[in-house]
């Protein structure tokens, strides 16, 4: 078992101004690809406690900080899951690489969802004795 402080600070690693509780999961299910109505569903990893709070997790690994308009389809995609789900205690984390452009940050912020770009992937992950997401292109 990885030993860890659970109770990480909000703002250096998921831009949310709170204190953030990374809880020990009981089951993660990769979901990416999920294809719906003819569309690409993409909602990339669900994490679920034994308490039953779930987290959606969102990976993307672009050469280029994500937008608007991706920020906008992941609080969509979430909602849908959410609603169709019945989850009630629900925490959203979209990592990109190459960070978020400053609509996409305010979007992310204003909807409460958890954040982070490479140098803060790495820093939690170093946190698990994970090496980390090389830095490439």
């Amino acid at each position: 078992m990885v030993e860890y402080a659970n109770d990480l600070e909000g703002q250096v690693y998921f831009n949310q101004p709170k204190s953030i509780t990374l809880p020990m999961f009981e089951k993660i299910e990769w979901r990416g690809g999920i294809v719906k109505t003819g569309k690409i569903f993409e909602i990339d990893l669900t994490a679920q406690t034994a308490d039953d709070a779930v987290w959606l997790v969102q990976i993307r690994y672009t050469k280029v900080p994500m937008g608007i308009k991706e920020v906008e389809k992941f609080i969509s995609q979430t909602d849908l899951v959410i609603q169709k789900e019945g989850y009630t205690d629900v925490t959203r984390w979209y990592f990109c690489k190459q960070g978020y452009t400053v609509k996409a940050r305010q979007a992310l912020e204003q909807a409460g969802i958890l954040s982070s770009d490479l140098p803060q992937f790495n820093g939690v992950a170093k946190m698990f004795k994970f090496f980390g997401l090389p830095k490439g292109e």
